[in-house]
């Protein structure tokens, strides 16, 4: 935008005009400003027909370098206020080897610019209409190669009132010299003493920490934590952006002190949730802790990462709660477009995790608020909604409006702004810091009253976060603009759409590398099946991060980018959680035989996992002459087999098949049942025992009966 444009050519009228301005007495005068009379008495040049070759704007040779350029190098103030001094300095640039002799500077401005497409247009030299020249400037002796020139318009000069439309308006710098014309356009922002409608407006920019794809496929490669993978970029995030008016988003993922794998991990080792994602105290800075690496320099401990990482966003959070992006930022779009139950599970299954690791690293999050990570189609919007109030919607260029309600929802909308977003990331020049400043105002007058969002990008960047940084507080000190945290936007829902319009949403999103219904199958019965072997142990969380972060993580949009390697993560996290299903196996006992009414059957139950379980073993006869009313706990220690006794009951004699079943505390198998018979003989007993009684009394007769005879032969002697 600062490089030079040709000159339209101006018609008649305007043409006669110019050449009595050079031809008055001041154009012999030494080097000086000459402003123009307010705006309402300086009729708007018409810029003529931009087609018409012979227009004096027109560059003399079109394919090649222009003979003559203007470069605009500074417009102060930034932003004019009444009573301000306006100045436009640069240069002109003679590309020729012929000498440049003489010059005239002619500043023109563009009374209105309505809309962003309008300014758009101003910038491309494709709007010349509503146009006055404010000053004009003749240089008496302009250096050979880069003539400088500076205009300077005093209070009593500017072209602004206090009845001028507030916001941007467009500049056109104008060179006419002896070896040809040339120009080049900005835009300048007008913000007058009373506050306008609609200002200040509050703003605030939404800052994501997550892993990229890129990241994920580091760790998986090497075995560590999604932290560590990407402790790099976001400690150079977080510390770029710790003073910047942002909302922070979090990956919980991030929180996770599990090394993620496709292979075989230790799961004894997992994350506690409690433990090691507890943050350090606050130490005033963003930087890394002194112990996030060794003293030999060489990368910390995971634990130490995840807690660095912990860290870091408590202390830019500054105690206000964070977005929470859900666990791995998942598809939304993939997992619930079709309805699916499998996906919803993952869903829940992700937000229990999310927030266990939240509550354990301290961090408060924003209620009912989701941030997609792609655009959502109707039905999954809806199906958010009806579980969360604000649904933040990233921008895209078709951003227009910043309001609008939510179909068959009482939900208030809030648009993001894609022109502010991209604009914060790129302006670096003063060039676009104008242009950035410009579009600010025109985003608050286009929606009075209505909070403006911003948002970075996933895969923000150290860069990326320091040149936001730097625009977001030159935003911040606008006179239009109130940084807010979005907790403080509004006390009514809101709801911001994926990619920023307000228009009916679009029949159809593009879900290229998206997730299949069967891989969403595999991960969704894959978790429940960890989940459920976790609730077993002692420590299920400890239990579940080790199979967790891959599950669920799977189901990650950025996962888009590379379909094939989250083909290869399911399948290895698929094969690890399908071991599971014989990680507790029950031994096959010989026939037993009961030979009572009532006894207890020994069952052996080995357990081949890293942590001890408990488990409920409960008998079921197939045959009504036994009895098994009672479900028996157990405790299985960690690698090890354990025998569990189980009440029975005899009802009748016969031989009966029994079937073992290992259950947890919901009745879910957690074990393969297996069967085996039992040999029911009830009246043995009842008849061994009328035995040995008749034999006992034959005994006491046969001896009571000696006993008396003796007496009598004593007696009778």
């Amino acid at each position: 935008m600062s490089g030079s444009t040709p000159v339209r050519s101006w018609l008649g009228g305007a043409l006669i005009g110019v050449l009595a301005l050079l031809c008055a007495p001041a154009a012999a005068a030494p080097p000086t400003n000459h402003a123009a009379p307010p705006l309402d008495h300086v009729a708007p040049l018409d810029p003529g027909d931009p087609g018409d070759p012979g227009g004096p704007g027109d560059p003399d040779d079109p394919a090649g370098e222009a003979p003559i350029e203007v470069e605009l190098d500074a417009i102060t103030p930034a932003v004019i206020r009444p009573g301000d001094e306006l100045s436009f300095s640069g240069r002109i640039v003679n590309n020729t080897d012929d000498e440049l002799t003489s010059a005239v500077v002619w500043v023109r401005m563009q009374r209105h610019v309505p809309t962003d497409d309008g300014l758009s247009r101003w910038l491309d030299g494709e709007s010349n209409t509503n146009i006055a020249v404010i000053a004009r400037l003749r240089l008496s002796d302009p250096d050979d190669d880069r003539a400088r020139f500076e205009v300077t318009l005093g209070e009593g000069e500017s072209p602004f009132t206090e009845g001028s439309t507030w916001g941007p308006h467009g500049v056109e710098i104008v060179a006419e010299t002896n070896l040809g014309d040339a120009g080049t356009r900005s835009v300048m922002t007008w913000f007058p003493s009373h506050a306008p409608e609609g200002s200040p407006a509050s703003f605030t920019a939404l800052a994501p920490l997550q892993p990229t794809v890129g990241e994920w496929s580091r760790a998986l490669e090497s075995d560590t934590t999604l932290a560590a993978a990407s402790s790099e970029r976001l400690r150079g995030v977080t510390g770029a952006l710790h003073d910047a008016p942002v909302t922070w988003a979090v990956d919980p993922v991030l929180l996770e002190s599990v090394a993620v794998s496709t292979t075989d991990v230790s799961t004894d080792a997992g994350s506690n949730p409690s433990e090691p994602t507890e943050p350090s105290e606050s130490s005033g800075s963003a930087e890394p802790a002194p112990d996030a690496t060794s003293p030999a320099g060489t990368p910390a401990p995971p634990e130490l990462e995840v807690a660095a990482i912990a860290a870091a966003v408590t202390e830019v959070a500054a105690g206000r709660p964070v977005i929470d992006l859900g666990y791995g930022a998942p598809d939304y779009e993939a997992l619930l477009g079709e309805g699916t139950v499998a996906g919803e599970r993952l869903l829940t299954h992700g937000g229990d995790r999310a927030a266990a690791l939240f509550e354990a690293a301290g961090l408060a999050t924003i209620p009912r608020t989701v941030w997609p990570a792609v655009e959502l189609s109707e039905p999954t919007r809806q199906a958010l909604a009806a579980e969360h109030d604000e649904i933040l919607r990233t921008p895209t260029r078709t951003s227009t409006s910043a309001y609008t309600s939510t179909p068959g929802l009482d939900l208030a909308s809030l648009t993001g702004n894609y022109t502010l977003s991209a604009g914060i990331l790129t302006a670096h020049t003063e060039e676009d810091e104008r242009e950035l400043i410009a579009r600010s105002a025109l985003a608050v007058r286009a929606t009075p009253e209505v909070p403006i969002v911003l948002t970075l990008p996933r895969a923000l960047s150290t860069d990326q976060a320091v040149r936001a940084a730097e625009n977001l507080t030159g935003l911040a000190e606008l006179p239009w603009f109130t940084p807010r945290d979005l907790t403080d936007q509004t006390e009514t829902p809101l709801s911001l759409r994926p990619d920023g319009t307000t228009a009916a949403p679009e029949p159809s999103v593009d879900t290229a590398g998206a997730l299949t219904a069967a891989e969403i199958a595999t991960l969704a019965a894959d978790a429940d099946r960890v989940l459920t072997i976790a609730a077993l142990t002692d420590d299920p969380a400890s239990f579940s991060g080790g199979y967790l972060p891959e599950l669920l993580g799977a189901a990650a949009a950025s996962w888009r980018e590379d379909p094939p390697r989250r083909t290869e993560l399911i399948a290895g996290v698929h094969e690890r959680a399908m071991r599971l299903t014989s990680a507790i196996t029950v031994e096959t006992p010989s026939t037993i035989n009961l030979i009572s009414r009532g006894g207890e059957v020994p069952i052996t139950i080995a357990n081949s996992l890293p942590q001890a379980v408990t488990v409920e073993v409960r008998l079921e006869p197939g045959d009504a002459r036994l009895r098994a009313d009672e479900r028996v706990s157990g405790r299985l220690p960690a690698e090890a087999a354990a025998t569990v006794r189980v009440p029975v009951h005899a009802v009748a004699n016969g031989n009966v098949r029994v079937s073992v079943h290992v259950l947890d505390a919901q009745g879910h198998d957690v074990a393969e049942p297996i069967s085996f018979s039992i040999r029911v003989r009830a009246d043995w007993e009842d008849t061994g025992t009328a035995i040995v009684a008749a034999g006992l009394l034959a005994l006491f007769l046969f001896g009571l009966v000696r006993t008396i005879r003796r007496g009598r032969r004593r007696r009778e002697g």
